[in-house]
C-alpha cells in the first residue's frame, strides 16, 4: 500500500514503516477505489479488508486460544491491535461507500480521511506487537520476521505511487 500511495519515499527500515509518514501515505495517498495489483482483479478497499480480516482472525485466535499462557503485557498489546482502526475500519468503510452511492454523495477514495490519529495509534501498537515478536524470534533462535534490506521494490521506478489519490478539481 506505501508503495503505491507514495511520492517517491519508502521506508528503509521498521521505524520508518511504522512512522506518522507511512500513516499518511495510508490515509491519504491511497485512492482506495484503484485497481490492486492482484488476480483476480480487485480494488485496494478489497484487498484490504480482506487481509485485515486475516490478521484479525488470528490475533482473535491467539487471545482465544494462548492468553493464558502469554504475559499480561502482551495480552494486552494483541487485544489493542485486534480492535484497531487499523483491523477494524477498512469493513466500516465499505459500508460508508456502500451509503455514499445510494445517497448519491460524493467522498475521496481514502481509506482513513480524518482518522489518522487513530491510524498512528494503531501502527504504534503493532509496532510495539512488531518488537514483542522480534524478542521471542530471539529467545527462542526461530527465523527472523522481515530483513528491511531485503524490501522488494519495483524495477521500474515509475511504479511508485501508480495508485496514488490525486484530488479532481
Amino acid at each position: 500500500m506505501i508503495l503505491r500511495s507514495s511520492d517517491g519515499w519508502l521506508p528503509t527500515n521498521e521505524d520508518e514503516f511504522f512512522s506518522c509518514r507511512s500513516v499518511d501515505f495510508i490515509c491519504h495517498g491511497l485512492d482506495i477505489d484503484a485497481s490492486a495489483p492482484f488476480i483476480p482483479k480487485q480494488n485496494w478497499l478489497q484487498v484490504i479488508v480482506v487481509t485485515t480480516r486475516e490478521y484479525h482472525d488470528v490475533l482473535d485466535t491467539i487471545l482465544r486460544d494462548y492468553s493464558a499462557q502469554l504475559n499480561g503485557g502482551l495480552v494486552r498489546v494483541v487485544s489493542a491491535v485486534e480492535r484497531s482502526m487499523l483491523l477494524t475500519f477498512p469493513r466500516q468503510r465499505i459500508e460508508i461507500s456502500r451509503i455514499d452511492q445510494q445517497k448519491g454523495w460524493q467522498r475521496p477514495p481514502l481509506l482513513c480521511h480524518g482518522l489518522e490519529d487513530l491510524f498512528e495509534e494503531s501502527f504504534k501498537n503493532l509496532h510495539i506487537l512488531y518488537k514483542e515478536i522480534q524478542k521471542g524470534e530471539d529467545r527462542f533462535h526461530l527465523r527472523k520476521t522481515e530483513q528491511w534490506r531485503a524490501l522488494p521494490l519495483p524495477k521500474d521506478v515509475n511504479q511508485v505511487g501508480v495508485d496514488r489519490f490525486v484530488p479532481q478539481d
